[in-house]
C-alpha cells in the first residue's frame, strides 16, 4: 500500500470513516518509545480480525472520534522514534497472532520536519490459513472484522473458518 503523509492528512481533513478494511489507532503514549501492553493487544486484535476477514489496513498515529454513528479520522498524532517502533509493530503482529499471518506489510511514514516522529501503516492480507487467534498477553481470542470494528468470533464462526 502506498500511503504518504499527504494522504494521511487528507484522511483527517475529509474525516474518512473506519470500516471493513480500515482502522485507526493511536498509541497509548505517543511521546514514549515502545509499545505498551494495551498497544500490543490492540495491534494483535486488529491483525487477527483483518486476516480472518477480507484483509485491511491499520494506521497507527490517528485519533478517531464518533461522528454520525461512525468512527472517523479526527487528528494525526505522530509517534516518537517511528523507525524503531515499526520493528516492534512487526514483531507484535508476527508473534502475537497464531498462526502467523503471512504477507504483512509495515510501512513507516515520517514527518517532513526532519524529526524521527511519524506514523505506521500496517497492511494485513486476507489469510488462507484461518482462523487466526490474537495471543497477546491476557487475550487469546479469535476476532473478525465488521463495518463497526473488530468483534469476537462466535464458536460457530471459528469452526466455519
Amino acid at each position: 500500500m502506498d500511503v504518504t503523509l499527504a494522504a494521511l492528512r487528507a484522511l483527517v481533513a475529509t474525516a474518512v470513516p473506519e470500516g471493513l478494511h480500515l482502522e485507526f489507532k493511536r498509541k497509548q503514549d505517543p511521546f514514549l518509545p515502545g509499545l505498551s501492553r494495551d498497544d500490543s493487544r490492540a495491534i494483535a486484535e486488529a491483525v487477527a480480525a483483518f486476516a480472518n476477514s477480507d484483509g485491511g489496513v491499520l494506521i497507527l498515529g490517528v485519533r478517531s472520534e464518533r461522528r454520525d454513528g461512525a468512527d472517523v479520522a479526527a487528528e494525526l498524532i505522530p509517534m516518537a522514534q517511528v523507525g524503531r517502533l515499526a520493528g516492534e509493530v512487526r514483531a507484535v503482529a508476527e508473534l502475537n497472532v497464531s498462526p502467523q499471518v503471512r504477507g504483512l506489510d509495515v510501512v513507516e511514514i515520517g514527518l517532513d520536519d526532519g524529526s524521527s516522529n511519524g506514523f505506521i501503516v500496517l497492511s494485513v492480507p486476507a489469510s488462507d490459513v484461518r482462523p487466526h487467534m490474537s495471543t497477546a498477553r491476557g487475550v487469546h481470542r479469535y476476532y473478525r472484522r465488521s463495518f463497526t470494528g473488530s468483534e469476537i468470533m462466535t464458536p460457530g464462526e471459528v469452526r466455519d473458518q
